[in-house]
């Protein structure tokens, strides 16, 4: 496996800032291959350029990445591909996740930029790497003038938006790339045409995901400066200021009302969407602990991929108790959250030294594996006696059959349940539950 590539995405039809035409494109893009062919990006770095191409009239452009392909340049070659029209959807993000599936498993570092945005400093992509290498829990390191704090963006809708780096610009390693296809689905980009869609779905997305993951991002300059941007310092000043008010008055009134426990600290996480750390589909919508109330009222649930607890959260308003199992970084605001979680791998598990339960839910990430294997070590078990929930997103298509299979197997049912927590990318729909009972 190489060591590293630079992923430019260019595009040579109308923008909405210049180059705002072929000629001006081009007149950009012959300046940055000479950039590219000379400066030293500080380790073996082959540089990808990958083009959008229009609707139609290709051929100078195809023509020119392809006496292009095969370049040499201080650290590697230059390399082409061309990603169809599409109906104009996506922008350069869409062809990150186009030359990600092509070359997922041919590097280990991965620089992302866009033509009109690229950043040349003598040995950046190393300086990249030297980061990454130091501190295990950033997992994108920015390279344009820092990292864009959360806002509010009006609307209508007001719209709340991540920390992330700007333009998405910066390096990673396909460690965290794989880990976020399996959280996302792909690289983010927006299937629409519009600029405001792809800049937050893609620009935002494509970094601030990491956060909604447990990771941190950090920013290189003259100096490296971390940007301490980790979910846990997200949730100190991460509320956004017309909301601040509305969460004191509802702390207060539920510290003293609906769920005060005098035994327990957790009162604020049983509250509302403001106390959730992330947002449908990055884990189980509201919906579903209601939907499951009343097998779940009075009993013990132990989530198995709990993440950062917001779902044993939303269990808990109904649940006697709820604990979490978690391999991962995500796990880290569960704990600062003081929910009652375990760090573990349920494959490398057994099922005694599982947390004990009475009811298992889960909604894995590789459904093909996971489901059949959890259920199976659940029932299987002479000892248990209860339910097994088993999750699946009909906006993600394997998902559902996976889900109906082990309905089918352990002789459960299944329940539909709607959802809708916003109009983003996959915040309403419906999942699919296989309700599987052993007595």
């Amino acid at each position: 496996m190489k060591n590293a590539c630079k992923v430019v995405t260019t595009y040579f039809g109308p923008r909405r800032k210049w180059p705002l035409d072929y000629n001006e494109t081009l007149d950009m893009f012959n300046v940055m291959i000479e950039m590219e062919k000379n400066i030293d990006k500080g380790t073996d770095c082959d540089t990808i350029i990958v083009n959008h191409l229009l609707e139609e009239n290709n051929y100078r452009v195809i023509e020119l990445l392809d006496s292009l392909n095969g370049t040499k340049t201080k650290n590697g070659t230059i390399i082409t591909m061309n990603r169809p029209w599409d109906n104009g959807e996506g922008y350069g993000f869409k062809s990150r996740d186009y030359v990600w599936k092509k070359y997922q498993d041919e590097y280990d570092y991965w620089f992302f930029t866009e033509d009109d945005e690229n950043w040349f400093k003598e040995g950046y992509v190393g300086m990249c790497i030297d980061v990454l290498e130091r501190d295990e829990t950033c997992a994108f390191v920015g390279t344009q003038h820092g990292i864009a704090k959360d806002c509010i963006r009006e609307g209508p809708p007001q719209k709340y938006i991540w920390p992330h780096c700007h333009s998405g610009q910066g390096c990673t390693h396909r460690r965290f790339l794989k880990e976020l296809v399996q959280f996302y689905g792909n690289i983010p980009y927006s299937n629409s045409k519009e600029y405001n869609d792809a800049e937050e779905i893609g620009e935002v997305e494509s970094t601030s995901i990491f956060l909604k993951m447990g990771y941190k991002l950090r920013r290189l300059d003259d100096d490296v400066q971390d940007t301490q941007y980790c979910k846990e310092q997200y949730r100190d000043y991460g509320f956004c200021k017309w909301r601040i008010e509305e969460k004191k008055r509802l702390e207060n009134f539920y510290y003293n009302t609906v769920y005060h426990d005098k035994e327990s600290k957790n009162f604020i996480w049983y509250c509302d969407d403001l106390w959730s750390v992330t947002t449908s589909p990055y884990r189980s919508p509201k919906a579903i602990s209601e939907s499951i109330k009343d097998i779940i009222t009075d009993k013990v649930v132990c989530e198995l991929g709990c993440a950062e607890g917001d779902n044993m959260v939303f269990m808990s308003k109904y649940a006697k108790k709820v604990v979490g199992l978690e391999y991962s970084g995500r796990i880290n605001p569960a704990i600062e959250r003081g929910l009652d979680v375990m760090r573990g791998d349920y494959y490398e598990l057994d099922f005694d030294d599982f947390p004990k339960a009475d009811v298992y839910y889960f909604w894995p990430n590789n459904v093909d594996e996971d489901n059949k294997y959890l259920c199976d070590k659940i029932y299987s078990n002479e000892n248990f006696k209860g339910y097994i929930i088993v999750a699946g997103d009909t906006g993600w298509p394997p998902e559902p059959p996976a889900v109906r299979e082990c309905a089918k197997l352990w002789d459960g049912t299944i329940k539909e349940v709607e959802y809708n927590e916003g109009t983003g990318h996959r915040q309403s729909g419906t999942f699919v539950l296989a309700i599987i009972e052993k007595k």
